[in-house]
C-alpha cells in the first residue's frame, strides 16, 4: 500500500469515527486527527476503560508510530524520525493539546471546542 493510499484510508476512517450520524446511532468518537505535517499524523484517542497516567498523543508515520506526553517525552521505546521537531511542537502547543485531550475523554466531546483548538495547532 502506498503512502497516499494509507493516508486516504486513515482520513476516511477518522471521518467515519467522527461522523455525526454514527454518533447518533450510539457509536462514540474514539480518535481525533489533531494535525498533519511533514508526513506525520498527530492523533489523540479516547482512552476506553482505564485512563492512562499521562495525557498524550500518537504520532504516526508510514510504518512507525510513537506516543508523546504533552511535555514532549516519548512514551514508547523506539526513537522516531524528527523527534526533536516533534517535541518542540508538542511543548509549544501543550495547552491546545490538553484541551483536545480532555474533550476526547468525555462521553460527548464538544466538536466546536476541539475545532477551535485545532486551528491554533496549524
Amino acid at each position: 500500500m502506498s503512502i497516499i493510499e494509507e493516508d486516504i484510508l486513515t482520513d476516511s476512517f477518522l471521518r467515519m469515527l467522527n461522523d455525526a450520524t454514527a454518533q447518533k446511532s450510539g457509536f462514540k468518537r474514539t480518535a481525533e486527527l489533531v494535525c498533519r505535517r511533514d508526513n506525520m499524523r498527530m492523533v489523540i484517542r479516547k482512552e476506553d476503560g482505564v485512563q492512562h497516567h499521562k495525557p498524550h498523543l500518537h504520532v504516526e508515520f508510514t510504518g512507525l508510530s510513537a506516543s508523546f506526553d504533552f511535555d514532549g517525552n516519548r512514551l514508547t521505546d523506539k526513537p522516531v524520525p524528527k523527534e526533536a521537531k516533534i517535541t518542540k511542537w508538542i511543548i509549544g502547543k501543550k495547552e491546545c493539546l490538553m484541551v483536545i485531550y480532555n474533550e476526547m475523554q468525555k462521553d460527548a466531546p464538544n466538536k466546536a471546542a476541539i475545532n477551535e483548538q485545532k486551528t491554533s495547532l496549524l
